[in-house]
């Protein structure tokens, strides 16, 4: 299969959760289907991806927007720190092509399958099958941060105000993919009242 894997930074150096998780599954799918193209951003402590993994690595360069910029955003501020016009511009680009499946790796991805659902190969006949990688069941995380949180009133507002555009960027992506994946049994029961079967 044509498959494209849409993330939020090329993960290496693996040496996060997050990056470890996104490299394994990433590189497993490739080795399982024989290809996988793979898009993220590349900044200043990005290395070159190891060879003979099957992905084929595009990177998008001039790093991350600012968390200023990004507070101000509609989006949850990672997705909103990752949606840069370089990353809108490849996107378009490859959203241009014929895909079999696309994966959005974390919930911060969700800005790029709301551009997805408004390219023509989403309104066209037959359209590529769509998966959500869930690193977290989010809403249920970000919740806990807001209300256990003891910082100042400004900041606490902050991580509420986060916590409501996660929550709806997340159930936006389980409510349109074909495929949810989930770490854990009790996020996987988080995400079943959204999409049974």
């Amino acid at each position: 299969m044509k498959c494209l894997w849409i993330a939020r930074e090329i993960p290496f150096p693996a040496n996060s959760g997050d990056r470890i998780y996104t490299a394994q599954l990433s590189q497993s799918l490739a080795q399982a289907n024989g290809e996988l193209d793979f898009v993220g951003i590349a900044d200043e402590q990005t290395r070159p991806a190891p060879e003979g993994s099957g992905v084929q690595w595009t990177t998008v360069a001039g790093g991350r927007y600012g968390t200023a910029r990004s507070l101000l955003s509609t989006l949850p501020l990672v997705a909103a720190m990752h949606a840069t016009d370089g990353y809108r511009q490849t996107l378009r680009a490859l959203y241009a092509q014929p895909w079999d499946a696309i994966v959005f790796d974390h919930y911060a991805s969700g800005w790029a399958l709301r551009e997805f659902m408004r390219s023509p190969q989403a309104r066209g006949g037959r359209r590529p099958r769509l998966a959500y990688i869930a690193h977290n069941h989010e809403e249920k995380v970000l919740r806990a941060v807001a209300a256990e949180s003891d910082v100042g009133i400004v900041k606490r507002a902050g991580f509420w105000q986060n916590y409501f555009k996660v929550k709806a960027m997340e159930r936006f992506m389980v409510e349109t993919v074909d495929v949810v994946t989930a770490i854990t049994a009790e996020d996987a029961a988080g995400f079943a009242p959204q999409c049974p079967g």
